[in-house]
């Protein structure tokens, strides 16, 4: 029972990348969400996120423009990165966006290049804490 609600959690993925915004929907779609959605302009993050209300936000944040979407979304909703389902994916050489994101608070985080399993792994991971907190 538990398992099949997880499953029809919402995520949202943002990578401005579209090849990899389709390779991390169709692995999230191959293990049983059916309903993950994804946005490749940073403009859109805030607006998509309000639309939706999604359980778990993957969030590419690569540049201080894409920072500066990630606070003003902190800013903007209820999103809180202290209970939240918020992911970051950051490039594992990119020390100072990792350094701003912890400084924010945001204690999740991949590092590309990943392998699509620990991102599965971290989504699962992230919706099971998410509903023992309830």
């Amino acid at each position: 029972m538990k398992m099949t609600s997880v499953l029809k959690k919402k995520i949202l993925i943002f990578q401005e990348y579209e090849g990899l915004n389709k390779l991390l929907k169709c692995s999230l779609y191959k293990v049983g969400y059916q309903n993950v959605y994804t946005v490749n302009q940073v403009e859109h993050i805030v607006t998509t996120y309000e639309l939706l209300r999604p359980d778990v936000i993957i969030l590419e944040v690569e540049s201080f423009h894409q920072f500066e979407i990630l606070f003003q979304l902190l800013r903007k909703t209820e999103l809180s990165v202290t209970n939240s389902g918020l992911i970051c994916i950051v490039e594992e050489t990119n020390y100072r966006m990792k350094y701003f994101i912890k400084k924010l608070g945001v204690n999740q985080h991949i590092e590309k290049p990943f392998e699509i399993d620990r991102v599965i792994l971290q989504v699962n991971s992230t919706l099971d804490n998410l509903i023992d907190s309830v």
